[in-house]
């Protein structure tokens, strides 16, 4: 079963109910768990649709459920924020420390700015951080699954960047079989990546077990 990113979700009913933004992938299994339905245009929901509703895979690629449009609005809505982690300097002004029982500070800045963390007796002009923020990433998928959509970076085992996921293909059983990488600044045509090659998912890249080189050549060869 193929299914590419970007094309139409249709319910049993015949309804346009939105568009595959992104596959939910088990981190050990490499198995699809759910599609990440997105609809709406200015404002826009993800939904987390079960893989074990997908009906069939029309000739244009769109993806029909056994779900009814009814059915598909009482799905989980997909949530996923970034927090910036305080930092214990920027904690001792705090009026109350929690004791979390982790280690971990209990605050966090949303949205994700520079413009947030930064104490009141800080210069205006100051020097500027050495190391980025530390961004924490908070979602409600299972532990054990990440997220896998369009654009999502593919690089080898020597850590070059081959290029990004254009689109997935997976089994009847659910198991990712291989995926398109678009073209990058490295090379300049698209690559089938079959399963075997896949070292690890993560939440910003796919990992291979080859060296973008490698990759390539297989591809010439082929």
């Amino acid at each position: 079963m193929d299914i590419e990113l970007g094309k139409k979700v249709i319910s049993s009913d015949g309804e346009h109910v939105g568009h595959v933004d992104s596959l939910v992938v088990d981190y050990n299994t490499h198995d699809v768990q759910s599609i990440i339905s997105r609809s709406g245009v200015m404002l826009t929901v993800d939904r987390i649709i079960p893989v074990e509703t997908v009906n069939r895979i029309d000739d244009e690629g769109d993806v029909h459920l056994t779900l009814a449009a009814a059915e598909v609005e009482q799905q989980q809505k997909f949530v996923e924020r970034e927090f910036l982690a305080a930092t214990p300097e920027e904690l001792e002004p705090m009026p109350v420390t929690w004791a979390t029982g982790t280690g971990q500070t209990p605050y966090y800045y949303y949205p994700p700015t520079s413009s947030h963390g930064f104490r009141d007796d800080t210069p205006f002009f100051g020097t500027a951080p050495l190391a980025p923020p530390d961004v924490e990433v908070e979602s409600n998928l299972p532990e054990n699954a990440t997220r896998l959509g369009k654009g999502t970076d593919v690089v080898g085992s020597d850590g070059k960047k081959i290029g990004t996921v254009e689109d997935v293909v997976y089994s009847d059983d659910g198991s990712v079989t291989g995926f398109m990488v678009k073209a990058g600044f490295l090379f300049h045509h698209d690559i089938d990546v079959p399963a075997d090659w896949i070292e690890s998912i993560s939440d910003d890249k796919v990992r291979l077990r080859v060296t973008a080189d490698q990759a390539n050549e297989t591809h010439d060869t082929a």
